[in-house]
């Protein structure tokens, strides 16, 4: 996902779906709702806040090898259960979470970048104790495609598609309990009206 300018104002652009003016991105938002981009260079990483209200953007001064580095350590912790997974959480929390600024009742939806996409983000620990119990939270792929979810939610139910544990590339860990957590959605699913 990236920023780009134009005479005519600045657009969200991103490899998945067809660029999106902030403008249109931020109509299509609903109140209390914050998506919050990511994009890791080689020597930083950006992010931008977008909701209805407007458009913060921050420099983060992580480097990718060290971005990376930071995500498999937690992952590996939150994995083996290990007392140190507090303060990775907080430390990744205070690194990618706090400077994006989001608004404390607004619901985040994170659409990551890189190694992000490993980021167990609801394991990330603010003051409040764990993102997933500060905020409602969510990710989306890019955010093109959430506001073409957005724009659609008033039509008919579409069938659900979840994924569980994708083979890994790169040699990257699994995703522990992925798979029973989307065999689960899948039982309320069938038995939702």
């Amino acid at each position: 996902v990236s920023a780009a300018g134009s005479g005519t104002g600045n657009a969200i652009v991103d490899p998945v779906g067809q660029a999106e003016t902030v403008a249109a991105i931020r109509a299509a938002l609903p109140d209390k709702l914050s998506i919050v981009n990511y994009h890791v260079l080689e020597d930083k990483t950006l992010v931008w806040t977008v909701s209805k209200s407007g458009v913060r953007a921050a420099t983060l001064k992580v480097s990718r090898a060290e971005l990376e580095k930071k995500v498999r350590r937690l992952k590996d912790l939150v994995e083996k259960r290990n007392p140190g997974t507090k303060i990775a959480a907080a430390e990744l929390y205070a690194l990618l979470v706090a400077p994006a600024k989001i608004p404390d009742a607004d619901t985040a939806i994170f659409v990551p970048h890189r190694s992000l996409h490993l980021l167990p983000f609801q394991a990330l620990r603010g003051p409040k104790g764990w993102l997933v119990e500060e905020r409602a939270i969510g990710s989306a792929p890019s955010a093109s495609a959430l506001v073409a979810l957005l724009r659609n939610r008033a039509t008919a139910q579409s069938p659900l598609l979840a994924l569980g544990n994708p083979s890994a590339a790169g040699g990257d860990p699994s995703l522990p309990g992925a798979e029973e957590e989307v065999k689960r959605i899948g039982v309320i699913m069938k038995s939702a009206d």
